[in-house]
């Protein structure tokens, strides 16, 4: 039954829309970014000005697979070590970037879970206490707590 179900909610996966930005052209690219996009739980921080960003991790993700891929193939041989060790400084340096692009992406379990294990919620602009303000005296309220401090 739940597999079921889990296969349903994959093939509505498939008709929503996710504007995939135009530098990346091979189709794993775009079906990562998609992947990644839709999987994220903290979608509400995916906008245009961190597309650059998860561009980015797209194109790392798949050099670090690359590298993955030929570490195994040089574990094989042993007159490689030289090469092996290249290969996993490379795959260091790789994963580092993609954890540091992760945690601006704010799509690690700290971005995404909040102190009790559920899911955080959405920050909004409007603070409790401008509640039933107005968008001027909200204004006004803002430049009298700005020239207090």
């Amino acid at each position: 039954m739940a597999d079921d179900v889990t296969a349903r909610l994959k093939d509505l996966s498939d008709y929503i829309h996710v504007d995939i930005p135009l530098e990346l052209t091979s189709e794993r690219e775009k079906s990562l970014y998609r992947t990644f996009y839709l999987d994220n739980p903290s979608a509400h921080a995916m906008t245009k000005t961190v597309e650059p960003l998860l561009v980015n991790f797209v194109r790392e993700k798949l050099n670090s697979d690359y590298l993955s891929e030929r570490i195994e193939e040089l574990k094989l041989d042993p007159s490689k070590s030289g090469e092996l060790l290249k290969f996993m400084r490379a795959q260091a340096t790789s994963t580092s970037t993609m954890t540091t692009l992760l945690v601006k992406l704010k799509a690690t379990p700290s971005a995404t879970v909040g102190y009790r294990g559920g899911q955080k919620t959405v920050e909004t602009k409007e603070k409790p206490w401008e509640f039933g303000m107005t968008p001027e005296e909200i204004a006004e309220s803002r430049r009298k707590m700005a020239g207090s401090h």
